[in-house]
């Protein structure tokens, strides 16, 4: 327990709180009669004990929300396949962000997301599927230093999908060949050009890699002895297309390693 003594400005006058372990003192009856040593005097006081607490230390903040770009709030799009574009320069340093859209503005289980890995400044996240035709969303972004802690969400913009558009044809698939094992652990993808497509998405074992050629250089190994299966779709102005028939190939064996009958002594290397 700690002492010490505050002050109250009530209905005008001024009223000493004296925190001390005995409890009330009342004041004297008057000002020249003697008090005990250690005790305060003062017209119109009244003395209370008191009980100080320690002071707890506020949480810090989270960073603040990215400044929504576009869709444009309110906007009426010429797509069903549009991309988001959020600026968290606020943050004053590279920082995740999280991003929600929903045709419902309270979002719950209707929502849908998109994460953008750390950056500072605009960024640029385009939708690899179509959303539903004449409709309204609603989106809002939050940022995130570490990737634990959030900051607030964003206000809530919204935007309406256009609707009665024309979508791309399915591309044809050309190499590698169907269930071909391949001697190449970096393969390139190709496929036919389809007419007026202005991207592709190429999905591969999983993942997805976009280009606006027709084709596609793997940009690092794959898992050698793997099967892979692979399709590919277009996406036009309006949205994304029909998705190729999926093909599957095969990635060559480890060098050097022949499997269960490899009799060549431990750390020998293959010629």
């Amino acid at each position: 327990m700690r002492h010490g003594y505050l002050a109250l400005l009530l209905g005008g006058l001024t009223a000493v709180l004296a925190l001390v372990p005995g409890g009330l003192l009342p004041p004297p009856a008057a000002a020249d009669t003697p008090l005990p040593p250690g005790h305060l005097v003062a017209t119109s006081a009244v003395y209370l004990p008191c009980v100080a607490r320690e002071h707890q230390p506020l949480q810090p903040a989270g960073p603040l929300p990215p400044v929504q770009v576009a869709p444009a709030n309110g906007a009426t799009l010429g797509t069903i396949s549009p991309s988001f574009t959020i600026n968290n320069g606020g943050t004053g340093q590279r920082a995740r962000a999280e991003l929600q859209f929903a045709p419902v503005p309270d979002f719950g289980s209707d929502a849908d997301g998109l994460g953008f890995s750390p950056f500072q400044g605009a960024s640029t996240v385009p939708l690899s599927r179509n959303l539903n035709e004449g409709t309204t969303y609603y989106w809002r972004a939050r940022s995130s230093l570490d990737g634990v802690n959030w900051g607030e969400w964003s206000a809530v913009w919204s935007f309406i999908t256009p609707s009665g558009g024309s979508l791309p044809g399915a591309p044809a698939l050309i190499s590698p060949a169907n269930q071909s094992t391949i001697d190449s652990l970096r393969p390139t993808l190709t496929w036919s050009h389809v007419t007026g497509a202005t991207r592709y998405a190429v999905a591969v074992g999983g993942a997805v890699f976009f280009s606006s050629l027709s084709g596609y250089a793997m940009s690092f190994d794959l898992d050698p002895g793997t099967s892979y299966g692979w399709s590919v779709t277009a996406r036009n102005s309006y949205g994304w297309g029909t998705r190729s028939n999926e093909w599957a190939f095969t990635t060559p064996p480890v060098p050097g390693v022949t499997g269960a009958g490899d009799t060549r002594p431990a750390g020998s290397v293959a010629e």
